[in-house]
C-alpha cells in the first residue's frame, strides 16, 4: 500500500535493530548501506574504519532511484536515516505528492543522548560515528522540534500498531452494496442498471475499475461517473487502464508521450475531448485500490487484479490493481483465497478472465470481468442483508452497443521500448543505440523507429555520445529521416557548463541569440510529404499542434519547405508557440513558429550556418531565431551574465526565456534570465493552490513575489483560482498595477 515511514534519530538509538526486531529490513531502503556499496569502509584521520561519506551526493542520487522504482508499484517503503534537519525530509516531497503516498516520521529522539553514545562506540568499529558528530545531530534535532510538523510523526510502538492495523471497514449501515465489472467505456448496460435501480444513498456503490478503452461511449460513461464519484458512497477502484487515463489527464508533453496504448489515443481520447482535465484528474485522484468491508456475516474483499488473501500494508498497491500471477491464473488465484482466507471472507475481482468463468467463480470467490467490450454483458453483485446473514445475487445486463470491427485479441501496441528489440544492423552507432538500456525506443506502423533519452538517463545524470545524440532522433531503414539538436544544458547545470569550465573551454567569439518560450517541433521529409514530430513521436496532441501551425502558413511555403527537405535530406527544427494549448511563462500575442535551425539527417549534429538559415528563413516568409549580441572574450561574456542575472523585474512585460550561448565550435549552453526563474517559480506555487495545497509566503527579497502570492491567495478564497494559468496570474498582477 501506498505508505512510507521516515525513521528519524541520531545514530545509537535504535532504529537498525528496531528493523531487525519487526523483519522490516525487506521494506526498507538504508543510507548507509547503499555508501558501502559505492566504497568499502576507509582510515579516518583518527587511524579508525568508517563508513565513506565522500560519495554522498550518488548515494542521496541513488536512494531517490530506488525510491521511485518501488514508488510506481505502490509498494510499503522505509528509509532509513538520520534525516535530523527538515530540509532532507522535505526532499521526498516531490515524490509523495507524484505517487499519492500517505508519509509518517517514526521518531526515536526520545532515546537519551548518553544511551545513544554508548550504542555508538559498542557498534562494530567501520560503523561508529564521531561523536562530534552525533552531539550535533543531536543540537539540530532539539533546536528544530518543527520537523514533527512536516508529516505526521508516530512513535515506534504506534508505527508496529499502524502497520498490522485492520484495514477493514464496517459497512452494514448501507442497505445494500452493489459491486460492477470492467465497464470499459460500455454506458448502455450500466445505465441500464441505473434506470431499474435509481440511485439510493442507502446503497453503497463499488465498481472494480477499468471504466476507459475498447468501449464506443466513454462520453456518456464519464458523465455519469463523474456525477457521483465524489459521493460517499461510492468507491472507484483503479483498473489497468487508468494508467493511461492519469497520464492524459496530466495534459503535458511527458505524460501523453509515455500513452503507449494505440486504443486509448486513437479512439478513447478523442471521447473524452469534451471533459476537463482538471476533472479526469480529480476523479483519478479519487481511485482506491482495494475494499475491504464487514457487511452482515461476511467480509468483502474486492480489487481489480484480485490476490490470494486478505489485505496488509505490505501488499503493493500495483498487485492490488493488476492481480498476481498473470491473465491465466485464476484458478491459482481462487485455490490461495480458499487455502488462506477464514470461511466468511469472499474474494471480488475483475480484470482476467480469459476462460470465461461464471460471475460466482468458485463459492467464495467471484469474478466480474467480461468482454464487455465485444457485447457481453456487464457483471453486477448485489449484496443484501436478512437478519445479519448475508446473500449475494449475481445480475447481467446486455451491452448492444460496441465497435463490431473490435478485434479479440490482446492490444498491441504500435510503440515499444524493449531493448534487444530491433534487428542487427551494420551501422555500429546504431546497433549501440538499439542494445543500450539508457534508450528508448518506439517502433510505428510505417517503419519509422524513434530515439530518446530513458528517465534513468535523465534522472540518474547518464550523459554520453549516444543519450545526447538519440534527442528526437527518426530513424527509417537505418537512415535518420529527421532529427533536433543533440542534448544541450543549462548554465552551471551539469560540470560541463560551471562557470570555471566554460571560461577554460569556450570558443570565442561566442553568440547570443534570443531564446523563445514554447516547445520544439520538428519538420522533415517521408514519402513524398512534410513529417512533423515532436519529441520522439510522429503522432499525438503535439504533432497536432504543430501542423496546425503549418497549415497556417501559405500553401506554397509548405511546398518550399517539403522541396528543400527532400534536396537537402534536413530537418527544420522551429520553437512553436501556442498560447491556447500549450501556455508556458512568457506572454505571446499570437500563435506562432520561430525557425530555430536546419540540421542536417545524419547520426552526426550538423547545422546551416546563421547566415545560410537567415536568407532561407527570408526566402520562405518564414520567422527566425534572432541573434542578439555577439561576445569577443570570457569577461565580456561574463560581464553580459551578471548583469542579465541582476536584471529582475517583476513588474516588467518586456521580456522574454533567455538565450542560447553558442561558442566558435558549435558548443551550445542555456541560460535562463531571472524574470523568467521568478515566474517559474510562482507557478509551482499556483498549481498547489489549485491542488488546495498549503502554500507559505515566499522568503524573497522581492515585495512583488510576496503581493503576487497574496493576489492568488485572494483570488483562492473567491474560488476563482481553479481554471486560471500563470499568464493569467502575471495580467491580473500587472492590471493591478495599471
Amino acid at each position: 500500500m501506498r505508505t512510507i515511514f521516515f525513521l528519524r534519530g541520531i545514530p545509537g538509538c535504535g532504529k537498525s535493530f528496531w528493523l531487525q526486531q519487526n523483519q522490516l529490513t525487506p521494506y526498507t531502503i538504508c543510507a548507509d548501506e547503499l555508501r558501502l556499496l559505492f566504497a568499502a569502509p576507509i582510515l579516518d584521520n583518527q587511524g579508525q574504519f568508517t563508513i565513506s561519506q565522500n560519495h554522498d551526493k550518488r548515494v542521496w542520487h541513488q536512494l531517490l532511484a530506488l525510491l521511485e522504482e518501488r514508488m510506481a508499484r505502490g509498494e510499503f517503503i522505509i528509509i532509513d536515516a538520520t534525516h535530523y534537519r527538515e530540509s532532507s525530509l522535505r526532499s521526498y516531497k516531490k515524490l509523495i505528492n507524484e505517487y499519492r503516498y500517505r508519509p509518517f516520521i517514526v521518531d526515536f529522539t526520545d532515546i537519551p543522548l548518553e544511551t545513544a553514545l554508548e550504542r555508538n562506540q559498542n557498534r562494530e568499529e567501520y560503523k561508529r560515528v564521531p561523536e562530534e558528530v552525533i552531539l550535533k545531530m543531536h543540537r539540530v534535532l532539539e533546536t528544530n522540534a518543527q520537523n514533527a510538523e512536516v508529516y505526521p510523526t508516530l512513535t515506534p510502538d504506534e508505527a508496529i500498531a499502524h502497520i498490522h492495523q485492520s484495514l477493514i471497514f464496517d459497512f452494514n449501515h448501507y442497505e445494500k452494496v452493489v459491486v460492477f465489472g470492467d465497464i470499459h467505456g460500455c454506458f448502455t448496460p450500466l445505465n441500464t442498471y441505473f434506470t431499474e435501480n435509481p440511485f439510493s444513498e442507502n446503497t453503497a456503490y463499488i465498481f472494480c475499475g477499468d471504466y476507459v478503452d475498447r468501449g464506443i461511449q466513454h462520453t456518456e460513461t464519464f458523465e455519469l461517473l463523474l456525477s457521483i464519484y465524489d459521493k460517499k458512497n461510492v468507491l472507484c477502484l483503479e483498473g489497468n487502464h487508468e494508467r493511461w487515463l492519469r497520464l492524459y489527464a496530466e495534459d503535458t508533453v511527458q505524460s501523453m508521450d509515455k500513452i503507449k496504448s494505440r486504443t486509448f489515443r486513437e479512439k478513447t481520447a478523442p471521447q473524452l475531448e469534451s471533459f476537463s482535465k482538471k476533472d479526469l484528474r480529480m476523479f483519478c485522484r479519487a481511485l482506491g485500490q482495494m475494499a475491504y468491508i464487514a457487511f452482515g456475516d461476511k467480509q468483502y474483499f474486492i480489487s481489480h487484479g484480485g490476490i490470494g488473501r486478505l489485505p496488509h500494508l505490505f501488499v503493493n498497491s500495483f498487485q492490488y490493481i493488476h492481480g498476481v500471477g498473470g491473465y491465466e491464473d485464476t484458478e491459482d488465484l481462487y485455490s490461495a483465497w480458499e487455502k488462506n482466507t477464514p470461511d466468511n471472507a469472499v474474494l471480488i475481482h475483475g480484470h482476467r478472465n480469459i476462460d470465461n468463468v461464471p460471475a460466482q467463480a468458485r463459492e467464495r470467490c467471484y469474478n466480474l470481468c467480461s468482454e464487455i467490450e465485444f457485447g457481453d454483458d456487464l457483471r453486477v453483485l448485489e449484496i443484501t442483508q436478512n437478519n445479519g446473514v448475508a446473500c449475494e445475487t449475481v445480475k447481467q445486463y446486455p451491452n448492444p452497443i460496441y465497435d463490431k470491427n473490435l478485434p479479440r485479441i490482446k492490444e498491441t501496441l504500435p510503440e515499444h521500448s524493449q531493448n534487444n528489440a530491433l534487428p542487427k544492423t551494420e551501422n555500429a552507432f546504431l546497433q549501440q543505440l538499439n542494445e543500450s538500456k539508457l534508450i528508448q525506443k518506439k517502433c510505428f506502423d510505417n517503419g519509422i523507429v524513434s530515439y530518446n533519452f530513458t528517465r534513468t538517463a535523465f534522472y540518474k545524470n547518464e550523459w554520453n555520445e549516444l543519450t545526447c545524440t538519440a534527442r528526437g532522433l527518426f530513424v527509417h531503414n537505418d537512415k535518420v529521416i529527421c532529427r533536433s539538436y543533440n542534448k544541450f544544458f543549462n548554465w552551471d547545470e551539469m560540470p560541463q557548463t560551471r562557470d570555471r569550465t566554460l571560461e577554460k573551454n569556450l570558443q570565442f567569439p561566442v553568440v547570443a541569440y534570443k531564446k523563445e518560450n514554447g516547445f520544439l517541433a520538428m519538420v522533415s521529409h517521408f514519402n513524398g510529404e512534410l513529417l512533423v514530430c515532436s519529441k520522439s513521436t510522429i503522432n499525438g496532441e503535439y504533432v497536432g499542434y504543430i501542423q496546425a501551425a503549418l497549415n497556417r502558413l501559405p500553401d506554397d511555403t509548405k511546398q518550399k519547405i517539403l522541396s528543400f527537405c527532400q534536396a537537402e535530406n534536413v530537418t527544420f527544427v522551429f520553437e512553436c508557440v501556442d498560447i491556447v494549448n500549450d501556455p508556458h511563462i512568457v506572454q505571446y500575442a499570437e500563435n506562432h513558429l520561430y525557425l530555430l535551425d536546419i540540421v542536417k539527417n545524419d547520426f552526426t549534429f550538423t547545422k546551416f550556418p546563421y547566415t545560410q538559415l537567415t536568407e532561407i528563413a527570408q526566402q520562405f516568409g518564414l520567422a527566425c531565431k534572432e541573434r542578439t549580441q555577439t561576445f569577443y572574450s570570457w569577461d565580456e561574456l561574463w560581464q553580459f551574465k551578471k548583469m542579465q542575472d541582476k536584471s529582475i523585474k517583476p513588474n516588467s512585460q518586456d521580456w522574454h526565456e533567455g538565450f542560447v550561448f553558442e561558442d566558435a565550435n558549435g558548443f551550445m549552453v542555456k541560460y535562463k534570465n531571472p524574470n523568467y526563474r521568478f515566474w517559474k517559480g510562482l507557478r509551482s506555487i499556483l498549481e498547489r493552490l489549485q491542488k488546495d495545497k498549503e502554500v507559505k509566503m515566499p522568503e524573497t527579497e522581492y515585495k512583488e513575489a510576496r503581493d503576487i502570492v497574496a493576489l492568488m491567495l485572494d483570488l483562492k478564497r473567491k474560488n476563482q483560482i481553479n481554471n486560471l494559468s500563470i499568464l493569467d496570474i502575471q495580467q491580473k498582477y500587472w492590471n493591478s498595477l495599471g
